[in-house]
């Protein structure tokens, strides 16, 4: 009798021990689920914050990408223009000197030509006047090729020529000879006015 009933007893126990853990499981499963499909839930509204969120950030970016595109475009084309601009402006002012150079050469040789033609080998009349004239037309119209000023101390030291030259010149008129030693000090007037005139092309 007493066995029958601790069996009673034990399977009233092993029932109710077996209830509660069919509900645990239940409650279990059944959260396990909500939890589940909570996730689900915050995944779908995370993908669709993340898309809108992409939409929108493309929205901005792609308006500013294009304007830092154009302005990049503009900062490019601007330099490039500026480059050529300062490569044609040098280029110019380098043809410029060079012809400047070529001009100051040819007066140059021309003022040697005919000062030693007539200081050397012709010493008459003819060569003396146009010795006269051309040392007076350097000096009135030749100075700015040199980027010389009439009060220079170049620019005076032409003009001594240029007087020596006219007073001698008036002596050939009257029938003088010139003496050999007043030759040399024009010549060496006229060394140095070239020799200077040639340093100052240089600088």
């Amino acid at each position: 009798m007493v066995q029958l009933m601790c069996k009673r007893r034990f399977r009233n126990y092993n029932y109710l021990v077996m209830k509660y853990l069919n509900k645990r499981r239940s409650l279990l499963m059944g959260l396990i689920v909500v939890i589940t499909m909570l996730l689900c839930l915050l995944a779908i509204h995370a993908n669709q914050f993340w898309v809108e969120f992409i939409t929108i950030f493309n929205g901005i970016m792609m308006p500013l990408i294009s304007m830092v595109n154009v302005y990049v475009f503009y900062k490019l084309t601007k330099i490039a223009s500026e480059m050529d601009a300062s490569r044609l402006k040098i280029d110019k002012e380098r043809h410029d000197r060079e012809l400047l150079m070529q001009f100051r050469n040819k007066e140059l040789d021309l003022f040697d030509r005919i000062s030693s033609s007539a200081l050397l080998y012709e010493a008459n009349d003819s060569s003396w006047h146009s010795m006269m004239l051309y040392i007076e037309s350097f000096y009135t119209s030749k100075l700015p090729l040199f980027a010389l000023k009439k009060d220079s101390v170049l620019a005076q030291n032409i003009k001594a020529f240029q007087d020596a030259i006219c007073a001698n010149y008036n002596k050939i008129q009257n029938g003088e000879r010139i003496d050999s030693g007043v030759i040399l000090d024009l010549l060496r007037q006229k060394n140095a006015i070239i020799s200077t005139l040639q340093i100052d092309m240089l600088v």
